[in-house]
């Protein structure tokens, strides 16, 4: 059977944390030769979907990933859902197949091929997973692959995964050589949220009398954002914005994890939102990803001082003051009127 075969090759690399290019060699070579076609194959069989996929990037996004509790169980029981997240593992393990060398001679090298292997074997024991998910959940069969996994990330897991940001995987004993990638989910966060709110300069707002700081919320800006309509341009559409904030808040706020190659995946499509770099009448700019006449600007910034404002203490005071950069430090294109 192509489930069976596919599970017990995938399955079958070492966990190890002294794995080195000899390792990656071993998993890169089965994936080329046989392992890629191995999982479109099992997949077509069980599921009866097809891949490659042929939605695009905006539809795998609303597909992939729900943005709440309701639409998360809808999506538990649709194929589309599970026809996106096979597109994204093979489209992060071809990603890393391109990026990595099948071999290097600088033995060096060995710590780094240790740390892709690591984060590889996490991509295949999901796209196992991906089959059982499928079953229980879309059919309402549990069991039928024999295969399952703690889909709740441990506070030990934030404890490591932080110092590895602060020192790097497996430095000197100061971090563990585990994977935790699924905690770039609250960094892909909070880029976006800094990004719209840098766009617009909105700091936050300090509370009257005693000037202490409070913050606006994203929800907030988000909806002012929207009354303005096309006349803001973001260089992904807003509704997958508001998406993946709410898909990231779930992790936030739960701690339960996606498929390991979400992040991954997520990150790479909001790229243009965050860093930028496309041509805007004439010049190269990493605030392309927000840009809107002066206009456009100025009415946002009105409503949210106008929102802020608007709440009042007994005597009618506004109870709090935006805080605001002023626009010549608003990381936004100003389009020419």
């Amino acid at each position: 059977m192509p489930f069976a075969n596919y599970k017990n090759e995938a399955t079958a690399f070492r966990m190890a944390n002294d794995a080195n290019g000899d390792d990656w060699r071993d998993l890169a070579d089965w994936y080329g030769s046989k392992g890629r076609k191995l999982f479109i194959a099992a997949f077509r069989k069980e599921t009866a979907i097809r891949l490659p996929s042929k939605m695009g990037q905006d539809n795998q996004v609303g597909a992939a990933l729900p943005n709440g509790v309701a639409d998360a169980e809808y999506k538990s029981k649709d194929n589309a859902f599970y026809r996106a997240h096979a597109q994204w593992f093979l489209d992060e393990m071809d990603l890393v197949m391109s990026k990595v060398p099948r071999e290097s001679p600088n033995v060096e090298l060995n710590f780094a091929y240790g740390n892709v292997y690591r984060y590889v074997q996490h991509l295949l024991l999901d796209s196992v997973v991906l089959f059982e998910h499928w079953a229980s959940r879309s059919l309402g069969v549990p069991g039928v692959y024999g295969i399952g996994k703690n889909e709740m990330t441990h506070l030990v897991a934030f404890w490591h995964g932080t110092r590895q940001m602060i020192y790097g995987h497996g430095s000197f004993g100061l971090s563990f050589i585990d994977s935790h990638s699924e905690l770039a989910v609250g960094m892909i966060r909070q880029a976006i949220e800094l990004r719209l709110r840098r766009a617009f300069g909105l700091i936050g707002k300090s509370r009257n009398p005693d000037g202490a700081f409070y913050p606006v919320g994203f929800g907030q800006l988000l909806d002012v954002i929207d009354a303005v309509g096309a006349d803001v341009v973001t260089a992904i559409p807003r509704f997958n914005i508001k998406r993946i904030n709410s898909w990231a808040n779930m992790f936030m706020h739960s701690g339960v994890k996606s498929y390991t190659w979400t992040p991954s995946r997520v990150l790479l499509y909001v790229r243009p939102l965050i860093v930028g770099g496309e041509t805007v009448e004439g010049v190269q700019s990493v605030y392309s990803g927000v840009r809107m006449k002066r206009a456009a600007f100025d009415k946002v910034r009105e409503s949210i001082i106008e929102k802020i404002r608007s709440d009042v203490d007994t005597t009618g005071r506004p109870r709090f003051e935006p805080i605001l950069a002023d626009i010549r430090y608003c990381d936004a294109v100003i389009l020419r009127d």
